[in-house]
């Protein structure tokens, strides 16, 4: 079931679906949130990532960022999940990161965040460094 859609962000003229779109639904029963995101994520949408998932991580159940059309992440994208994962933690919930690029995942590896961000990806064989 559709819960919200944002596409409402633009930067220095540019299209708002260049940069970031959040497609928010929730599993049959509601028990999970899936938030598909597209686009980028930086100083200029990072913001609005975060107000997105606000409300999710308050509610107690588990979210899952879908990252699979995330094209660029920076520093940004890691106060986000940072700031999730804590407001999670006090939920007593879970977030969880499905299928990102490869940039993304090392960028949690050199922050040291995949031992505290779960991370889902195709390669069945894939393992954290």
């Amino acid at each position: 079931m559709p819960v919200a859609h944002i596409d409402g962000l633009t930067d220095l003229g540019r299209p708002s679906r260049e940069l970031l779109a959040l497609d928010v639904t929730e599993s049959g029963q509601g028990e999970i949130v899936f938030v598909r995101v597209t686009g980028e994520i930086d100083v200029s949408t990072a913001s609005s990532l975060m107000a997105c998932l606000d409300p999710f991580l308050h509610g107690g159940r588990p979210v899952i960022l879908d990252f699979e059309k995330v094209s660029f992440m920076d520093a940004a994208g890691i106060g986000v999940f940072v700031a999730a994962h804590r407001l999670a933690e006090r939920s007593a919930t879970t977030v969880t990161l499905r299928l990102p690029i490869r940039s993304v995942v090392r960028l949690l590896a050199i922050t040291n965040l995949l031992d505290i961000i779960a991370v889902e990806t195709a390669d069945p064989l894939w393992e954290p460094e």
